[in-house]
This record gives C-alpha cells, structure tokens and sequence, in this order.
C-alpha cells in the first residue's frame, strides 16, 4: 500500500474535492487495507467532516467522565485499542465512511446527482410549515428553506460555508448560487469558491473571497456588511439602481432598500451576524517536539513564567528511541521522571508534566464578540517493560482571566474556585494507551474561551497510579506533534 497516496487521498476527502476516479481508489485502499482504515481513525478525519462527525466510541463504552474540581477526563481514539467493543466500533466507522463515499463526494458527482449544498449542522433549528424536517448532514438540491428560529451552516459544493440565523427564507439555486428572501447570514468563501453570490430582493451580492454578512428585511431592505475580503453589490431594477457597482472593502458596509435612489454607506457589524464555523491552527513553540526546534526548557519542573516556550519535569527530546519512532519530524518528548534530573526517586511527584501558556489577547482583539473553542490535542506511545507502572497519559488546556501571570501560582490555583486565580475553564483529557510501540494513540483537550480570557496553559503530561513514589516510573511513555487550533464563530454543534 502507498502511504504517501493514502495521505493524499484522506486530505482530499475531508475537503470535499475527490474525483470520482479518486473516490473509487480510496474505497478500494480502505476496502483492501486494514492498516489504511486504522490510519482513517488515527487521523480523526470524521471529525473534520461536515456531517459525518459520529461518536462511535461513545457508543462502545467510551463516553467522558465528569470529576470533581472541574476535570474532565475525555478518553479519544486510543480507548479503540483496548475498551470492549474496539473492533465493532472501528467497524461502525468504516461503515460510515463507506456511506458518505457512496454520496456526492466531488462537484462532478454533485452536478450530475443534482445536489447543490449539504447542511453541516443545526442548532435548535426550528423549520416553518411546509419545510420538510431537516437533519445535519443531509445533502440539498435546488428548493426553498424557512426557519423559524435557531441557526444553521450549510456547506456548498463549490465550498462556501454559509451561517443562517432564523427567522430566515432562503432559496438554494446552485452549488454557487443562493437567494436570501428575509432574515441574516453571512458567509466564508475560500479561494475556490471566488464568485459565490447572494441575491436579494434588491440586490445582487458577489464574493470576491472573503468573510461578509447580508441582512433582508420583511419589506426587502438589504444590508451588506463585509468582514474580510471584497464583495461587489450590484442594485437590481427594484432598488432603480440596475448596472451600478459599489465594491465593499473590509469593514465597510452597505444599506439599501426598494426604490431608494441613492444606497447608504454603514459601518460592517459581525457582531450582529452568525459565522460559519473557522478553525485555525495556533503554532507552537518547539514544533513538534523536533530535536533542536526552539522554545524548549524543560528540567526545571516548574511552568513557565513567560510564553513560547515548552517548560516543566524531567522530560528529554529524543529520535528513534526503542523501537518508538517520533509520530512526524524528527523528534519526540520520552517522560523521564518527575521534578529535576537527579531528584531522589523517593521524592518522585505523581506526574511527569511539561507546560506551555499561550497568550490570548491578541486573538481576543481580532475575533471580539465571537465564540471561541480551543482545542489542544498530543499523540502518546508506550513501551511495556517489567518495571512499567500503570500510567495516563494526560492533555490538559485550562484558560484563565485578566491580571493572572504564567507560572506555578496559576497552575497550582486552576481546580479551585474559591481561589481568585482560578482557571475559567479547564479540561484534563486522559486516555490509556496500548504498549505496542508500532501505534500512536491520540488526546484532545477542548475548552471555551471566555471574552475576558486573557491567557490559555497547555500541559502535557503522564500521570502515574502507583502510591509509592519510588516505585513510580514514566521513562516508558512518549508523546508527539502537539497541535492547538481554535474554532471561532458560531460554531454549530454536530452529531458527534
């Protein structure tokens, strides 16, 4: 099997723009290849996917655990290498994934099946009378949508996303093309999709690739309002303004109504819109746990007190390491023990834990008013060896508000809400992964960011569940490519 194709493939599915020949050569590597569908899962590409987004493993036994003192333990896809059930569950996903292939997948495909859109997600939709119950996931052609409340985020072939927020009548026409009657909505228009427009009673909307929001009223009035990019406006004969252009720059907006000679110029407004879902990759310091990437300092068993830059417990980085090879680049983290190099092994703390704080305020200025959600995600691999003590590996993400400083204060101040530095929210998120060294096991920390959230700690760690501290070892356990990415907008929550 080409790894390298598979690779390729998978990319070219979770972004919707397989070709038909290239759909049937993914299905016959999944179909053949028992490693390619254990590589589907490791990769998480069905939660990626606009209405494939399932929770098999929550269904065989794996769901979250609350505990006191606000930790969450969430156990991820390495609860498929040993929870009851793990085969069934790995199967129920390759069966959905076989399913989805066996839909629209291409624009090619879509075209010839007629399908313009699929609607990625719903929240507290409310459809009017006359509209047939609609289900995330479900692909679209041509016709006409009333909400009545809630929102939803439609997801066009030709790659727009497009956020409604209800009351709303909106007509699909084509995979590029959409009508909105009355209501709000804004959309996100990638490159491909350069030429996405929104018609409205008097006007014509154009994307020229970008970010915008379009508001109609009951009587037809329009506002555009441009967040990112350019949009073009063209009134239509019922606004008396028909062939006359007005191009819209980033916060620039535009309001017009029937029979109004002359449009008037406002200032764009996100706030007042509902936005696709974005998700954003963060970088981080030390990337990848790369051998002499920089940003690293760990040894010193403390957080740290500044940001980028990785700090903590007696944690190495490491290359090909016994029979563990780094999950991508060229280095690894091995857990070597917990506090300094040379402390005495009776004095061995719990956990072996190295951290990282991310400062949020300039993020907070560009998506002010938004919704925000991050989720901070790392790889795990074992070794068994006759002096292994059970241990978890752990992703902890905890957010915390104005005027708390990076450091061991913090850190220590995060469970305990009767202390003025407590964290705002915080999720511990702890798997049991296998010992085969061939296997990486992954585990995602997700948490929201509240508007005075100014700062974001990043742990990852292995926790030992021996009670005796000499006895405690972590030298078994390594942990790869760490990835941080926000979700930003009103993001719709998905069948999961």
């Amino acid at each position: 099997m080409n790894k390298q194709r598979l690779e390729e493939l998978l990319l070219a599915w979770e972004e919707d723009r397989l070709t038909t020949e290239e759909s049937a050569e993914l299905k016959q590597l999944l179909t053949a290849h028992p490693e390619a569908r254990q590589r589907l899962v490791e990769t998480g590409v069905l939660e990626s996917v606009a209405g494939a987004r399932v929770r098999a493993w929550e269904k065989f036994g794996a769901g979250a655990v609350a505990k006191p003192g606000n930790v969450i333990e969430s156990p991820r896809l390495g609860w498929f290498r040993w929870v009851p059930f793990a085969a069934a569950a790995c199967a129920a996903i390759f069966a959905v994934v076989m399913w989805k292939m066996g839909r629209p997948a291409s624009r090619e495909v879509a075209h010839e099946a007629g399908y313009v859109a699929e609607l990625a997600g719903t929240e507290a939709a409310v459809w009017a009378e006359g509209t047939p119950p609609l289900h995330a996931g479900e692909n679209l052609k041509p016709s006409t949508l009333e909400l009545v409340s809630g929102r939803i985020e439609l997801h066009f072939m030709e790659g727009a996303s497009v956020a409604v927020q209800g009351p709303a009548k909106i007509e699909l026409v084509s995979d590029k093309r959409m009508r909105l009657i009355s209501g709000r909505l804004s959309a996100d228009v990638p490159t491909r999709a350069i030429g996405f427009t929104v018609d409205t009673p008097v006007s014509e909307v154009r994307d020229l690739g970008t970010r915008f929001g379009v508001a109609v009223t009951d009587s037809g009035a329009t506002e555009t309002h441009v967040f990112e990019g350019e949009v073009d406006v063209m009134p239509n004969a019922a606004a008396d303004r028909t062939g006359i252009v007005r191009r819209l720059l980033a916060d620039q907006g535009l309001a017009l109504a029937k029979g109004q000679k002359t449009p008037v110029t406002i200032v764009a407004n996100p706030a007042a819109f509902p936005l696709p879902e974005r998700i954003v990759p963060v970088p981080l310091p030390c990337a990848g746990f790369d051998l002499n990437a920089p940003g690293w300092n760990a040894g010193n068993a403390f957080p740290p007190e500044e940001f980028g830059v990785w700090e903590g417990d007696y944690i190495i980085r490491v290359g090909a390491d016994r029979a563990i090879v780094p999950k991508g680049g060229t280095g690894m983290l091995r857990f070597m023990g917990a506090m300094r190099p040379g402390y005495p092994p009776a004095k061995a703390g719990a956990a072996s834990e190295l951290y990282c704080w991310i400062d949020l305020r300039p993020y907070q200025a560009k998506w002010k008013g938004r919704r925000i959600t991050a989720e901070f995600s790392a790889w795990f691999n074992r070794i068994s060896s006759p002096e292994s003590s059970l241990t978890a590996p752990t992703v902890i993400a905890a957010t915390f508000g104005p005027g708390i400083q990076p450091g061991m204060a913090a850190w220590d101040a995060r469970l305990y809400p009767n202390n003025p530095m407590h964290a705002l929210s915080n999720c511990d998120a702890e798997i049991r992964s296998d010992d085969d060294p061939a296997t990486w096991e992954q585990a995602t920390a997700r948490v929201t960011i509240a508007p005075e959230a100014e700062l974001l700690l990043l742990s990852v760690r292995v926790r030992s569940d021996v009670e005796t501290p000499a006895d405690r070892r972590f030298d078994d356990v390594y942990a790869d490519e760490p990835t941080l990415t926000f979700r930003v907008g009103d993001a719709i929550p998905n069948p999961r």
